[in-house]
Order: structure tokens, then C-alpha cells, then sequence
């Protein structure tokens, strides 16, 4: 006999206040609220049950769902991420030579070649702007069919039905 357990949200259960949040967060596809943050975790769940194009925010960057990004995006985020790099590098020269602190350009390119190659990419950018621009080119590139779906997301959050994100078992 196998055990299988769903993962559900009523959203019934969700105050108004956090219901306000997911539905802004999801209309301008950037999540914010930290690691803890309920209504963060609500979104992370809605983002992947409906595969939605969204960016999350860090205190130093962003993730990026980069499976839906199309290429004219995808250049303009290199563009961006290119030039936070080089400012970064003017005011820290220290940090791109190969020794002790190569962290942060091996860290660099691996978010360049996660872009190109369309895959989740965590970018660290260093400049509060940057990650403005990147997030509102993001925003400007979802598509209808994307847009869809943000929609059923949002009214599912506005609905009575139980949302159900995922069953696992053995």
C-alpha cells in the first residue's frame, strides 16, 4: 500500500493582507519577503504549480525562472549584468583576478552562461538599479499565454477551491 500526500492551500485560510500581497507580487512577477515570509512561501508554491515567469528578490540579487525568458530579454539582462560587472570590478578591482577571490567571477559566469542557456539563474548584482531594471525587463516580456496563467493564479487565490501544488509518496 502506497502513502501519497498532497500539499494544498486553502485560500479560504489566507488573510486578506496576504492575499492583497500574493496578487500584486503575481501581477508584477517579482516575489518578494524573506526566507520565512508566508506569503513568500504561498507564492514560491502558486509559482511552480502554475509555472509562472517570476523573479525573487534577495538583499543582493535575484533569482531568475529563466525557462520562459525570450532572447531579446535575455540579451538585455546580459547587457545589465555585464555592466553591474564592471562597475562592481572599477570600485573592486581586487575581486577579478584568479586568486583568493574568485568567487565572485566564477559566480558571474556561471549566471552569464545559466542565462544564455535558459536555465534558473541566481544574478548577483551589486546595484539596487540594476536589479530594478532587470526585474521590470522581465515584467515587460511575459507573453499572453503567460499572462493566462498568472490570471488562473490569481483567481484561484481569490476563489473557495483548495489549490493543490503537489503529491508525493512511495
Amino acid at each position: 500500500m502506497a502513502v501519497v500526500t498532497t500539499v494544498s492551500i486553502d485560500p479560504t485560510k489566507i488573510t486578506l493582507r496576504i492575499k492583497n500581497k500574493l496578487v500584486r507580487w503575481l501581477h508584477d512577477g517579482h516575489l518578494a519577503g524573506g526566507y520565512q515570509s508566508h506569503a513568500r512561501k504561498i507564492g514560491d508554491l502558486l509559482v511552480d504549480k502554475f509555472n509562472l515567469p517570476t523573479t525573487h528578490a534577495t538583499w543582493r540579487g535575484i533569482y531568475v525562472r529563466n525557462d520562459s525568458v525570450h532572447e531579446q530579454a535575455k540579451q538585455t539582462i546580459l547587457s545589465y549584468l555585464e555592466a553591474d560587472w564592471t562597475a562592481f570590478i572599477l570600485e573592486h578591482p581586487e575581486y577579478n583576478n584568479r586568486g583568493h577571490h574568485n568567487w565572485y567571477r566564477q559566480h558571474y559566469d556561471n549566471a552569464v552562461n545559466a542565462i544564455k542557456c535558459g536555465e534558473t539563474a541566481y544574478l548577483d548584482i551589486h546595484d539596487k538599479h540594476y536589479r530594478k531594471m532587470v526585474t521590470d525587463v522581465l515584467a515587460s516580456a511575459i507573453t499572453d499565454a503567460q499572462r493566462d496563467r498568472i490570471q488562473q493564479a490569481v483567481d484561484a487565490v481569490n476563489g473557495t477551491e483548495l489549490i493543490h501544488c503537489f503529491a508525493y509518496g512511495e
